[in-house]
């Protein structure tokens, strides 16, 4: 089986981090900079900004630890070098149709989240708005196309690690924490959603209209942040699963003094064993964890979605400090 070559595109999000001196962070604020200061002079929501800024910023960090998790996975990969450098070279190159397709989307996602805008009517209606609403508008829409092609970006990488670890990922039962990093592709890249639930209170404060648009948006990629973190996982999971079985199998007819099948052991067998080390052996491998996620990797799932829950409990306890002042 040969791996996938795919399209050399790079789409605007990742274009930024072409300029060699930029991190994600410097992005981040750098975008801030520029947008969040005219939105709060325009006095315009500045929950469309922020989330441009996260998008474009998060995506580039995602792509850069996908590929840290791609390299930390090559011992356990079947592919040669080339086949190799082709599948880290597509986790930030694709397919034009595949990209464009979130431009043309994001328009329709923002008119279904901002359909009954009063300002938005107005604009169908024909007469003219302010510079604030053209502003306002502009943000969001490119927010949305960002978002989009973010999630686009996200989904082919995690489509293709899934892939790879079902075909292309050899299975040593003696040392599972090398298909660790599968986990973490899923882990990391659910940062771009749970870093977006954090900028609900945000619209909360700039308006409360603002919410339902915000809250709809989100319940809408809610699904992708389960398929995001379990599509590799599980590929991974079942290839663990039929190992453990055949392994099992192989040691029990040992112990029966069928000999023959050892040879397709992930022992790495000099000598024919005792029955006993045999025994101790399947017990071990009856113990083996089926699921390629260590203590650490649930340690940091847990603190990811403990993120927006401490944002929405400062932005109460804020409006609270706010009402008592006032």
């Amino acid at each position: 089986m040969k791996s996938i070559k795919r399209p050399n595109y790079r789409p605007f999000v990742l274009m930024i981090n072409d300029i060699s001196w930029l991190s994600p962070i410097k992005i981040f604020f750098i975008i801030i900079f520029l947008t969040v200061p005219i939105s709060i002079w325009l006095k315009t929501p500045t929950a469309s900004p922020i989330q441009l800024a996260y998008s474009i910023s998060i995506t580039i960090y995602i792509v850069k630890k996908h590929e840290y998790y791609l390299d930390l996975l090559k011992p356990v990969l079947t592919l040669d070098e080339d086949a190799f450098i082709i599948e880290k070279q597509t986790l930030s190159h694709f397919s034009k149709r595949f990209i464009f397709g979130g431009i043309i989307l994001a328009p329709a996602f923002f008119l279904f989240v901002n359909w009954r805008s009063t300002q938005l009517q107005e604009l169908f209606a024909g007469n003219i708005t302010s510079y604030s609403f053209i502003w306002s508008l502009l943000m969001a829409i490119l927010s949305w196309i960002a978002i989009l092609q973010s999630l686009t970006v996200v989904l082919s990488n995690i489509i293709q690690f899934k892939r790879l670890g079902k075909n292309f990922t050899k299975i040593n039962l003696l040392d599972t924490d090398t298909l660790n990093p599968y986990s973490m592709v899923g882990l990391s890249t659910t940062l771009i959603i749970i870093g977006s639930y954090t900028i609900v209170p945000i619209a909360y404060l700039d308006s409360v209209r603002l919410l339902r648009p915000a809250l709809v948006s989100l319940v809408i990629t809610l699904p992708l942040v389960i398929y995001f973190l379990l599509a590799p996982i599980l590929a991974l999971h079942n290839k663990i699963k039929i190992a453990k079985s055949i392994e099992f199998k192989i040691l029990t007819k040992a112990i029966k003094g069928d000999y023959n099948e050892l040879k397709h052991s992930h022992l790495n067998l000099s000598k024919l064993p005792k029955q006993i080390d045999l025994i101790l052996y399947r017990n071990f491998i009856e113990k083996v964890d089926e699921w390629p996620i260590d203590n650490r990797g649930s340690l940091r799932l847990a603190l990811y979605f403990l993120i927006p829950i401490l944002a929405w409990v400062s932005s109460s306890l804020i409006d609270r400090i706010i009402d008592f002042a006032l």
